[in-house]
């Protein structure tokens, strides 16, 4: 019920500010995302993620704000599935959430999918941080991801983009 309560007053707003053609599309890509991060949050447990995280990572930069507010929820899911986007995306703004808090995450699999997202931006400012995790981290599928994502990040300096 309260799940279709929120859906029904985020459809709401999106449709009255739609009507009223007073928003950009870059701000109707940013509304969709932030939409899109609420029914992400609101999958039940045995419901597959898939369709929401493609339609976050077609919207590309303008969801990176609506997905790096997933790392503020309390499962571990929605945090694994935000730095997955956020990997997917691409998108240099998403280093900070990656590095103070992906990366130091309760959960594994966060810091996991962390350490591949910084991997795929591929900027070097994230390298000491994946360094620290590669020689520090609990578990060693972080530890090998976290080497992994440093190798990307030199192979895609010594190529031209």
């Amino acid at each position: 019920m309260m799940r279709a309560m929120a859906i029904c007053g985020v459809s709401l707003i999106l449709a009255v500010v739609f009507i009223s053609g007073c928003v950009s599309k870059a701000g109707e890509d940013q509304m969709q995302a932030y939409y899109l991060a609420g029914e992400l949050k609101q999958l039940e447990p045995n419901e597959s993620a898939v369709r929401l995280n493609d339609e976050l990572i077609a919207l590309g930069e303008s969801a990176v704000p609506a997905v790096v507010e997933l790392f503020e929820s309390n499962t571990p899911r929605d945090r694994g599935n935000a730095a997955w986007i956020l990997g997917e995306i691409r998108d240099r703004r998403a280093i900070p959430v990656l590095t103070r808090r992906g990366l130091h995450d309760g959960a594994a699999d966060v810091r996991e999918f962390s350490a591949q997202a910084l991997g795929s931006i591929g900027d070097p400012s994230a390298t000491p941080y994946l360094q620290k995790v590669a020689s520090e981290d609990t578990d060693s599928r972080v530890r090998g991801t976290a080497l992994g994502a440093i190798e990307n990040i030199h192979s895609q300096m010594r190529s031209p983009r």
